[in-house]
């Protein structure tokens, strides 16, 4: 049965992408709202008597996934149950904590060594597989545990950017992490496509039935980044630069 359903207006597409119906590109909506209070977190940070560790902006996102996981783990609703109602990571409010720590290692002397930074790391990634257990033992919601729009998630991706940016003057000559940074909005542009692929060859060959849940899991990522730098690498020598810079590809 053909149903002749009408043409989707330009409002209805609209609201459709605002209230995250096209799935990954609900971050475009988020880098929006980030351009438009930018200058005003630049005239913040770049002001005189601006303190570090003073600032109450830090606090923005903590607070934020706070309230979020709590509405999500003691009302029992699912991510996708609180997205009909509120998106509530589609506003800024989710990422400006990496975005701000983007504008403080640019135009603030941030001293941190290597070390502090690494150990960080570990920890809150040891922190984040005992909450994750935790979680998936008394939640009914089963994606809950893996999202990132939670604390612990936050605190690895955080130590991850203060490690990167700790290790600035070492000497290190241009290296792969600095070609990821190149290619990273191209990377999330493709990396959903790539992730069904991968996620449909890994079904086909049965290497779930070989490897464990947590062992593919690590592969099924690590493949999916290397193959989205690769995919991302292979446009941008072979478009004109004009078009890669129009696709968001560089």
């Amino acid at each position: 049965m053909v149903h002749n359903y009408p043409p989707p207006s330009a409002i209805s597409l609209i609201s459709k992408w605002l209230l995250g119906g096209f799935s990954i590109l609900y971050f475009l909506c988020v880098l929006i709202q980030l351009k438009l209070i930018t200058p005003w977190l630049l005239k913040h940070i770049t002001c005189e008597n601006y303190k570090l560790t003073r600032d109450p902006i830090w606090l923005i996102t903590p607070l934020y996934l706070i309230v979020f996981s709590l509405i999500r783990l003691y009302a029992d609703i699912s991510f996708e149950q609180v997205n009909e109602f509120v998106p509530f990571d589609h506003f800024f409010p989710s990422w400006l904590v990496y975005y701000y720590l983007g504008m403080a290692c640019k135009f603030r002397d941030i001293k941190i060594r290597p070390i502090y930074t690494f150990i960080a790391l570990i920890v809150s990634y040891y922190i984040s597989i005992v909450v994750a257990f935790w979680l998936n033992g008394h939640s009914s919601l089963h994606n809950f545990p893996y999202t990132q729009s939670k604390l612990t998630s936050m605190f690895i991706a955080i130590s991850v950017i203060l490690l990167v940016y700790s290790l600035r003057d070492m000497n290190m000559k241009r290296n792969i992490l600095a070609r990821i940074g190149e290619f990273s909005f191209g990377i999330y542009l493709i990396h959903m496509p790539v992730m069904i692929v991968t996620q449909k060859v890994i079904s086909v060959l049965h290497i779930q039935s070989i490897i464990d849940f947590y062992n593919i899991a690590f592969i099924k990522y690590l493949s999916v980044l290397f193959a989205s730098v690769v995919i991302v690498a292979i446009f941008n020598k072979v478009l004109p630069k004009k078009t890669v810079r129009v696709l968001g590809l560089q």
